[in-house]
């Protein structure tokens, strides 16, 4: 970055290291370490709020470091719909199973009493 404004400078340095983060947030949802992922969300939000876009010069460089940042996220975002489906499919199935469950009476619990009759008419 030689030769820029030192706030420039920044502002490209931001750029990058956006682009880190949003590769920490990917890598965090590919492995499911949720808390990494959550830190890299505290770490993208500070960037965001301190990066002074107006400072960089040279428009069309950030507007390529932008959309390549936005395709990145939309790409994070689609990972994460899948796998809040997938998490949400899960807890159904564990809700349906405990229901059962307790309809019968339980594992190793005999109240002597089920709530259904497995009988044909």
């Amino acid at each position: 970055m030689f030769g820029l404004k030192p706030r420039e400078a920044d502002a490209l340095a931001s750029l990058e290291e956006l682009a880190d983060v949003l590769d920490r947030q990917r890598e965090a949802v590919r492995t499911g370490e949720w808390e990494a992922f959550a830190e890299a969300s505290r770490r993208w939000n500070e960037l965001t709020t301190r990066i002074d876009l107006e400072a960089v010069s040279n428009r069309e460089e950030t507007r390529i470091r932008l959309e390549s940042l936005l395709a990145a996220c939309q790409d994070i975002h689609a990972k994460l719909a899948n796998e809040l489906t997938r998490h949400s499919a899960l807890l159904v199935s564990v809700r349906q199973h405990r229901h059962v469950l307790r309809s019968y009476g339980g594992l190793g619990l005999h109240t002597g009493v089920s709530y259904y009759i497995d009988e044909k008419k």
